[in-house]
Parts: C-alpha cells; sequence; structure tokens
C-alpha cells in the first residue's frame, strides 16, 4: 500500500543487510540529521545500531544511555524525546 513503511525496528526496515547491517542505518540517519559520516557512524556505535537513539544522539546533543532513556520515557516518539534532550 502506498505511504506504508516498516516500522525501524522490523526485520524488513533493515533489507538484506540484516539487524547487524549498517549500511541502510546510515542513510536513515544521514537523511534525518544531516550529520558526515563519521558522526554517524560514531552515534550508530554509541548507540548500538539503533537508529531513533543515533537521531537522537546527534539532533538532541545527548549520549547514547541518556538517548536511550530518554526514548523509554516518551515511549518511543523521537519528536517527544527531542523535545525533552531540549529541555
Amino acid at each position: 500500500m502506498p505511504g506504508l513503511r516498516p516500522a525501524l525496528n522490523s526485520p524488513t526496515a533493515h533489507g538484506e543487510e540484516g539487524r547487524g547491517g549498517t549500511g541502510q542505518f546510515r542513510r536513515i540517519v544521514a537523511l534525518a540529521t544531516g550529520a558526515t559520516d563519521d558522526e554517524i557512524e560514531r552515534a550508530l556505535a554509541a548507540t548500538g545500531g539503533e537508529v531513533k537513539n543515533a537521531i537522537l544522539v546527534l539532533l538532541g546533543g545527548v549520549d547514547g544511555a541518556s538517548a536511550a532513556r530518554l526514548l523509554e520515557e516518551s515511549d518511543g516518539h523521537l519528536r517527544a524525546a527531542l523535545a525533552a534532550a531540549a529541555d
């Protein structure tokens, strides 16, 4: 169906690379943040490859552990976690 996208944590979101793949993850983070390849690599490493967490690290200026906590507290909603990081 048009307009439907897989969840970022679903197996279909990871393409052929699977959960451990990083190519598609890097592209998603790059599009969302405009960060450099080095920044993206560091953010993904700091978050165990979690895309939303890496985006929050880059845009919210928080570390990996804080990103995980903020996302948990916001029920996985990135926009709310970004707002909380700005407070």
